[in-house]
This record gives structure tokens, sequence and C-alpha cells, in this order.
């Protein structure tokens, strides 16, 4: 039995649904590449200290400034279960599974400063204890399940999902205004969020706080005719010549030089075959005079 394993309780030898959920969403998140993956896949997370990118104390909430592991709880008639999941700004790369609510008694879960792409998986909706749910400064796309306002209580900053690649008309809508402020729209307006109430996030001044001038993607433009004078009136005009006073010269003369050249070669052509064939008429009309005087 390897060391790992002797830190489980009998019950858990035969590893927890959170294992079999998180060593998924590894795999799927490129976990080897992660900037902190220590302990990962390693044992039961709860028992062997899987970590995280919090920096507060999973049971007093303190700022402690230092990477701390995954949060479980233990509950009187089950073992411990994830409840917070922070992984801000941990180089993941990939898609969200829809396994992860099986993760039923996490409370928080936050991945944003990411590269994860994508949609936001529907199942979320179904996690009857998620209160906390950041999901900016990602690539994520397509539309925003509303199944996800199940349980989710809707306060300021429970759920930010700006800036993403959402498109603006869906992230905007009226339907979903309980979730289009970013973190950056509520420190600005002086709300705190309900986030960092809960041990996620450090610093609100991080770079991850900042929200970019486009935080969701516009409506394409209706796309303009086609037609060929369309396109050469918007091709760009050419940089003009450091040397405007011979490019003005050249463009005010009348006759392009190759034109002169080619006509003064064409001149000259012209007066040596004339020359040649006066030539030939005198020959011809000497041998007539010859031949005729004799």
């Amino acid at each position: 039995m390897s060391a790992a394993a002797s830190l489980l309780p009998p019950a858990l030898l035969g590893l927890s649904t959170d294992y079999y959920v998180l060593q998924h969403f590894y795999e799927l998140m490129d976990g080897a590449n992660w900037k902190n993956n220590e302990n990962w896949l390693d044992g039961e997370p709860c028992y062997n200290e899987w970590a995280s990118s919090s920096q507060y104390d999973c049971y007093t909430g303190d700022l402690v400034r230092t990477p701390q592991p995954i949060c479980c709880e233990a509950s009187v008639d089950e073992a411990r279960a994830v409840v917070k999941l922070d992984l801000y700004g941990n180089n993941l790369a990939g898609t969200i599974p829809e396994e992860m609510a099986n993760l039923d008694q996490l409370r928080l879960l936050v991945l944003d400063g990411n590269g994860i792409s994508g949609t936001i998986p529907k199942s979320l909706g179904k996690m009857r204890y998620l209160e906390v749910l950041w999901l900016q400064d990602n690539s994520l796309s397509g539309t925003i399940p509303t199944t996800l306002k199940t349980y989710i209580t809707g306060d300021p900053g429970s759920i930010i999902l700006r800036p993403n690649r959402f498109n603006c008309s869906e992230l905007d809508a009226i339907e979903n205004a309980w979730c289009n402020s970013s973190l950056a729209d509520l420190f600005d307006a002086g709300v705190t969020p309900d986030g960092l109430s809960s041990g996620a996030r450090l610093d609100a001044k991080s770079p991850l706080t900042t929200t970019p001038a486009r935080s969701c993607l516009p409506l394409p433009l209706h796309a303009p005719s086609r037609s060929p004078t369309l396109l050469t009136a918007q091709r760009p005009r050419p940089t003009p010549h450091p040397r405007q006073g011979a490019t003005t010269t050249r463009a005010a003369s009348t006759t392009p030089p190759w034109t002169a050249t080619s006509t003064t070669r064409t001149r000259g052509r012209s007066s040596r075959t004339s020359t040649r064939a006066r030539s030939r008429r005198s020959s011809r009309a000497r041998t007539r005079r010859c031949c005729t005087s004799s």
C-alpha cells in the first residue's frame, strides 16, 4: 500500500466520486501543464491536499498569502467532500466537463484567468449548493444556460462571466442582467463581490480583474456589396515616395519617358527602312536604263 493510500480512511480506499470527477477534469484541462498541480491524482483530494490557487484559509477565511489546498468539509453522515475549487490563473486549457455537477457539495467554483474554451455546461445549474461561479477572462462562447439561476442567488459577484467570447447580444440581453457585470465593474461601483467574502480573490487590483475594452464579441455588421468597384475603392492607397519632388515632376509630365524612347527608336527604324527602299528603287531604275540602251 502506498504512503498516499495510507492517509485514507478504510471507507475511502476505493476512491470517491470527487476523485474521479476531478481526475476527469484534470485530464480535460491539460493538468500536466498547470502552474501548480501539486498532489493532483495522488490519493484522495480531501486527504492528500491537492493544490489550488486560493490564498485564503479554508476554515477561517483569513488571508495567508500562500497557496492553499482544495477546501473540503465533512458532515455528520458523510465523508469529507470538496466544497471550494479555486484554480484561477493556473494555465488551464480545455473544456468544462458536464460531470462537474457530480461535485454535489461544491459551493465555490473559480476558474477565471485561464484558457478555457467551449461552452458552459447546463449541468452546473444542478449544483444545489453552488454559491459562487467565476469564469471570466477565458474564451468561453455559445449561450449562457439559464439553469445557472436555479440555485445561485444572483447577488452581485456570485456569477461573473465577463470578459469572455460570448456574443454581446447574448451577454447584454435583459434576461441575462444577473450575469453581465465584470469584476472590474463591481469594484468601480463600490460593490464587494460575494466571491471575495468567500475567499475567491487575493487582490482586487490583480491584473486578472482588469476588464479589456471589449468584454464580449460585437454582432457582425451587415456585409457590404462585394462589387469590383467597391473592392477597388476600399483598397488602401500606396504610401507616397519620400522624394515628393521627383514624384511630382514625373506626374506632371504629359509624355512618359518610356513612350518617348519608344517613339524615337521607332522613328529611327522607319528612317532606315525608307532609305533602303529608295536605294532599291534607284537600282532597279538604273538596271532598266541599262537594259533599254543595250
